[in-house]
């Protein structure tokens, strides 16, 4: 379904949501139902098959007929075992009930206000979040369990009374039915993953797909939303509109500001050392309850409140959600700053003490004790994966360095690749400041280099919230690179937004629908390269063909390299680059897995500065050979040639 489609859609079923809100949750019901049932259909096809396949071994028994038994068998079981997994449990330290009195006691207020069944857990998490579910050990067979999720950050973060406003947010949830809705969609959600993860059967999904998927997406998101909308005014009913107004603006500020900075500061730990920090959740902690500058607390607020609700969010925005408690929207963006900055200044704790102190007592140094060592505990693997990947980007930037490094000792201008190539691998390890000054190294000597151009109106627009230089980079980006078009207009609409241009933001909105759809064809074109496609000559420059030589040089198989272009339908203005790779050993057996091996260490090693795909001319793919060759001017690179002559 095209953008612009599911945007009407979206809006259809919004306002139907807000008209008729029972009838819509039918609704949506009933369409949560037509996916299981689809899902019964493809498992008793499989289960079908299998019966078949059993009768085919039973009668004919054969390698291929116990091969199709064993195939068909596998599929199903392992659907089976999707539909019936069990549930994850949530992850925290589990609260009982005779260590945290006050807490419990807050919980069974607000669960007789609102006529809900026993929680069976209340859960401190590491999140700056909580949460409220609702679900079967098992889908429809196991054991019913509801949980409560209370992130500590939250409760290092907000007054006693911002807190209750949470809580009483969370109940409403399980005392309105709202969690078992979305455990059903989780479930149908990971249910389909698995039959679109096994290509074998990804066949039956896409003719159901193109009725189902895009409806259900779309209802699930605007029903998500109205359940929150419902939320709040549960909980501002029970508890205070005015604590329920402070308690999102804090959450919004506060994530907006720390969680930035706690990820570099992540980032910075595993440059260092590839130890899982020790203290990384309290660390965090500390960090969240340091108060905002006001100045800096206005700006972030002004960004807050300019957003509205993208139709593909299942969460409302911060400022459709506290216009529910009567903060008034329909006005000027500087006189909601000043209110909100009222709103959030309340919330210190010389007023009144953290939600932390007051309810977890003398035990909040040993909930995060805990809570660091399940950090470390889950996050071992992660971190080691982090700090290879690190490693070997350092390695990578050596050698760029050396490069530019000649280039300037010769008096010469760095090539962009290089250089952008340096941009890059810095952006994945190292502050923003630092990126940023990167990619201005790039605009020295490079000054309409796309990239570059977008990164630094990212970094204007997110960390300078200089929004003039922003839009400039911002356009200069898309002349030179329209395939960009959709990146920039995500922040043009934001931007416009803050600016308080809402005719210009609604143009760029309705403008990304069209570059959005440009960039999934774009992507899917992209994507594949079939014997059908049309080639067409390259054009690329020696520098490029010695880079390509320089870097494959090291795969002493490759005897030739061929290089071509797909013709594109979608901005072909940024052309693909075709690098057929034919090897020398011919007379040596070597199966697909070989070759599929030896393609992806030449693609992770080969950068030209361009955008390419790579085809091993084995096998089936021997037949591209030929369309290399028909070119009007092929390029042939000799490698064993080249080497020779080296």
């Amino acid at each position: 379904m095209k953008s612009q489609k599911y945007y009407e859609l979206v809006r259809r079923y919004e306002r139907e949501a807000k008209q008729h809100p029972e009838r819509f949750q039918r609704r949506t019901r009933r369409y949560i139902w037509i996916g299981y049932a689809y899902i019964s259909l493809v498992l008793l096809l499989m289960v079908g098959a299998t019966g078949l396949a059993s009768l085919f071994v039973y009668f004919r028994p054969h390698l291929y007929t116990i091969g199709g038994l064993i195939f068909v068998a596998f599929f199903t079981w392992d659907l089976l075992a999707t539909l019936f997994a069990k549930h994850p449990q949530a992850e925290g330290v589990r609260l009982v009930r005779e260590e945290f009195p006050l807490l419990f006691q807050e919980v069974d207020e607000l669960r007789t206000q609102m006529d809900v069944p026993d929680i069976h857990e209340v859960v401190l998490c590491s999140d700056f979040n909580a949460f409220a579910s609702e679900s079967r050990s098992r889908f429809l067979v196991g054991k019913k369990r509801r949980t409560l999720g209370l992130g500590m950050p939250l409760l290092e973060t907000m007054n006693v009374e911002e807190f209750r406003t949470i809580l009483g947010h969370e109940v409403a949830h399980l005392a309105r039915g709202h969690t078992k809705l979305h455990a059903m969609v989780w479930h149908l959600r990971n249910v389909w993953l698995r039959i679109l993860g096994g290509g074998e059967v990804s066949f039956w999904w896409r003719w159901f797909a193109k009725f189902y998927a895009d409806r259900f997406e779309a209802m699930t998101a605007v029903i998500s939303r109205e359940f929150e909308f419902e939320a709040d005014r549960i909980a501002s009913e029970v508890r205070d509109k005015h604590s329920n107004i402070s308690a999102h603006l804090k959450m919004e500020l506060k994530s907006s500001v720390y969680d930035v900075q706690h990820s570099e500061w992540i980032n910075s730990l595993i440059l260092d050392d590839p130890q899982v920090p020790a203290n990384a959740i309290s660390a965090y902690c500390d960090r969240i309850k340091r108060p905002i500058d006001p100045a800096e607390s206005a700006k972030h607020l002004r960004r807050i409140l300019a957003v509205e609700t993208s139709i593909y969010l299942t969460h409302p925005s911060c400022r459709e959600r506290i216009a529910m408690d009567g903060f008034s929207i329909d006005r000027p963006l500087d006189e909601m700053v000043q209110e909100a900055l009222g709103y959030v200044g309340q919330s210190s704790d010389e007023e009144l003490a953290f939600a932390a102190d007051y309810f977890l007592g003398v035990k909040r140094e040993e909930l995060l004790r805990k809570l660091d060592q399940q950090y470390v505990l889950a996050n071992k693997q992660v971190w080691a994966q982090r700090s290879e990947f690190i490693s070997q980007y350092k390695e990578q930037l050596k050698v760029l360095e050396q490069r530019i490094g000649d280039s300037e000792a010769a008096g010469t201008k760095p090539e962009e690749a290089d250089l952008l190539a340096r941009a890059n691998v810095l952006y994945e390890i190292l502050d923003q400041k630092s990126i940023s000054e990167s990619y201005e190294k790039v605009l020295e000597h490079y000054p309409e280099n796309p990239t570059a151009l977008f990164v630094k109106g990212q970094y204007a627009y997110q960390r300078e919230f200089d929004l003039v230089k922003a839009e400039s980079c911002f356009t200069r980006s898309v002349e030179s690179n329209p395939r960009l078009e959709y990146d920039v207009s995500s922040y043009m609409i934001a931007l416009c937004r803050e600016l308080e241009k809402s005719a210009e933001a609604e143009r760029w909105q309705q403008y990304s629908f069209g570059a959005l759809d440009a960039l999934n064809d774009s992507r899917d074109e992209r994507a594949t390269v079939k014997l059908n496609d049309k080639f067409i000559s390259a054009d690329i420059s020696e520098q490029q063909i010695d880079k390509i030589v320089e870097q494959i040089a090291a795969f002493e198989q490759v005897a030739k390299v061929w290089v071509a272009c797909k013709k594109l339908e979608v901005y072909s203005e940024t052309p693909l680059y075709l690098l057929g790779i034919e090897t020398n050993d011919f007379l040596k057996f070597r199966s697909m897995g070989y070759y599929d091996s030896l393609g992806i260490s030449i693609a992770n090693t080969v950068d030209f500065g361009n955008e390419y795909f790579l085809i091993m001319l084995q096998g089936e793919n021997k037949k591209f050979r030929k369309k290399f060759k028909k070119l009007e001017s092929p390029l042939c690179i000799d490698m064993a040639a080249r080497r020779s002559s080296d």
